[in-house]
Protein backbone atom coordinates (compact mmCIF):
# COMPACT_ATOMS: atom_id res chain seq x y z
CA UNK A 1 0.00 0.00 0.00
CA UNK A 2 2.99 2.16 0.72
CA UNK A 3 4.30 1.81 -2.51
CA UNK A 4 0.83 2.32 -4.20
CA UNK A 5 0.65 5.64 -2.17
CA UNK A 6 4.05 6.84 -2.97
CA UNK A 7 3.23 6.14 -6.71
CA UNK A 8 -0.03 8.37 -7.24
CA UNK A 9 1.79 11.03 -4.69
CA UNK A 10 4.80 11.02 -7.27
CA UNK A 11 2.25 10.63 -9.96
CA UNK A 12 0.59 13.61 -8.80
CA UNK A 13 3.53 15.98 -8.26
CA UNK A 14 4.42 15.44 -11.45
CA UNK A 15 1.12 16.37 -12.91
CA UNK A 16 1.20 19.03 -10.87
CA UNK A 17 4.76 19.85 -12.13
CA UNK A 18 3.60 19.67 -15.47
CA UNK A 19 0.43 21.90 -15.07
CA UNK A 20 2.49 24.28 -13.03
CA UNK A 21 5.31 24.46 -15.95
CA UNK A 22 2.07 24.96 -18.14
CA UNK A 23 0.56 28.10 -16.54
CA UNK A 24 4.09 29.53 -16.17
CA UNK A 25 4.44 29.16 -19.50
CA UNK A 26 1.30 30.73 -20.52
CA UNK A 27 1.56 33.33 -17.79
CA UNK A 28 5.28 34.12 -19.54
CA UNK A 29 3.63 34.35 -23.09
CA UNK A 30 0.66 36.49 -21.90
CA UNK A 31 3.37 39.27 -20.07
CA UNK A 32 5.77 39.01 -23.51
CA UNK A 33 2.54 39.78 -25.97
CA UNK A 34 1.26 42.33 -23.21
CA UNK A 35 4.49 44.48 -23.06
CA UNK A 36 4.55 43.65 -27.12
CA UNK A 37 1.49 45.55 -27.32
CA UNK A 38 2.27 47.78 -24.63
CA UNK A 39 5.21 49.14 -26.90
CA UNK A 40 3.46 49.15 -30.03
CA UNK A 41 0.67 51.44 -28.51
CA UNK A 42 3.50 54.21 -26.81
CA UNK A 43 4.86 53.96 -30.37
CA UNK A 44 1.79 54.89 -32.00
CA UNK A 45 0.44 57.38 -28.90
CA UNK A 46 4.10 59.35 -29.56
CA UNK A 47 3.25 59.09 -33.45
CA UNK A 48 -0.17 60.85 -32.96
CA UNK A 49 1.56 63.12 -30.11
CA UNK A 50 3.61 64.15 -32.85
CA UNK A 51 1.53 64.62 -35.34
CA UNK A 52 -1.25 66.35 -33.20
CA UNK A 53 1.65 69.11 -32.08
CA UNK A 54 2.55 69.49 -36.55
CA UNK A 55 -1.22 69.98 -36.99
CA UNK A 56 -1.77 72.44 -34.09
CA UNK A 57 1.99 74.67 -35.50
CA UNK A 58 -0.28 74.57 -38.42
CA UNK A 59 -3.67 75.71 -37.36
CA UNK A 60 -1.62 78.03 -35.02
CA UNK A 61 0.69 79.80 -38.31
CA UNK A 62 -3.37 79.49 -40.05
CA UNK A 63 -4.59 82.01 -37.82
CA UNK A 64 -1.56 83.93 -37.63
CA UNK A 65 -1.55 84.23 -41.63
CA UNK A 66 -5.57 85.15 -41.32
CA UNK A 67 -4.70 87.91 -38.38
CA UNK A 68 -2.11 89.56 -40.03
CA UNK A 69 -4.67 89.18 -43.33
CA UNK A 70 -7.29 90.80 -41.97
CA UNK A 71 -5.12 93.61 -40.11
CA UNK A 72 -3.82 94.54 -44.08
CA UNK A 73 -7.12 94.04 -45.25
CA UNK A 74 -8.54 96.64 -42.24
CA UNK A 75 -5.41 98.67 -42.99
CA UNK A 76 -6.22 99.21 -46.66
CA UNK A 77 -3.57 98.25 -49.25
CA UNK A 78 -3.25 101.11 -50.66
CA UNK A 79 -0.88 104.27 -48.35
CA UNK A 80 -2.95 107.10 -48.93
CA UNK A 81 -0.41 109.67 -47.15
CA UNK A 82 2.46 108.07 -49.77
CA UNK A 83 0.21 108.00 -52.67
CA UNK A 84 -0.83 111.93 -51.61
CA UNK A 85 3.28 112.44 -50.62
CA UNK A 86 3.66 111.06 -54.10
CA UNK A 87 1.44 113.09 -56.54
CA UNK A 88 2.33 116.09 -54.16
CA UNK A 89 6.45 115.57 -55.13
CA UNK A 90 8.54 118.42 -56.91
CA UNK A 91 4.85 120.50 -57.06
CA UNK A 92 3.36 117.65 -59.75
CA UNK A 93 0.76 119.02 -61.48
CA UNK A 94 -1.75 116.40 -61.68
CA UNK A 95 -4.02 116.44 -64.86
CA UNK A 96 -7.52 116.00 -64.48
CA UNK A 97 -10.07 115.74 -61.14
CA UNK A 98 -7.68 115.93 -58.80
CA UNK A 99 -9.35 117.58 -56.07
CA UNK A 100 -11.49 114.29 -56.61
CA UNK A 101 -8.81 112.04 -56.35
CA UNK A 102 -7.75 113.81 -53.36
CA UNK A 103 -11.26 112.79 -51.38
CA UNK A 104 -11.30 109.46 -52.51
CA UNK A 105 -7.87 108.95 -50.95
CA UNK A 106 -8.58 110.64 -47.39
CA UNK A 107 -12.19 109.01 -47.26
CA UNK A 108 -9.93 105.58 -47.96
CA UNK A 109 -7.27 106.91 -45.57
CA UNK A 110 -10.08 106.85 -42.83
CA UNK A 111 -11.82 103.90 -43.49
CA UNK A 112 -14.88 105.80 -44.94
CA UNK A 113 -17.06 105.36 -47.74
CA UNK A 114 -16.64 107.49 -51.02
CA UNK A 115 -19.51 109.92 -51.47
CA UNK A 116 -21.44 109.21 -55.03
CA UNK A 117 -20.97 112.38 -56.01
Amino acid sequence: MKTGFALLNQHWKEAFLVSKRQLDQEIADHTRDFKRVAQIHEREEEALRAKLAAMTQERDDMFAYARSQNRQLKAGSLNVPMVMNFLNQHQTRVVGNWPRLKTLLEHLRDHRTPPND
